[in-house]
């Protein structure tokens, strides 16, 4: 599997979305940097792309540099 971690640390994806609502609510321009490691599956990634856009919460995707 492999987890879904919110600023280092493990959460769900009900405590995920309710986190992401409020921090919405209390910024409504606030936005989310979404990286994958190596071994993170990708249906794992794109279900959180999903909430974001399910939530209106603007996103990014951080991918490591080419040649590091």
């Amino acid at each position: 599997g492999g987890a879904v971690l919110l600023n280092g640390a493990p959460v769900t994806p009900e405590v995920l979305e309710a986190q992401l609502a409020a921090a919405k609510a209390r910024d409504p321009k606030m936005s989310v940097a979404i990286k994958g490691d190596a071994r993170a599956q990708y249906a794992s990634v794109i279900a959180v792309i999903d909430l974001c856009n399910r939530l209106g919460v603007n996103m990014g995707l951080v991918t490591a540099r080419i040649g590091n």
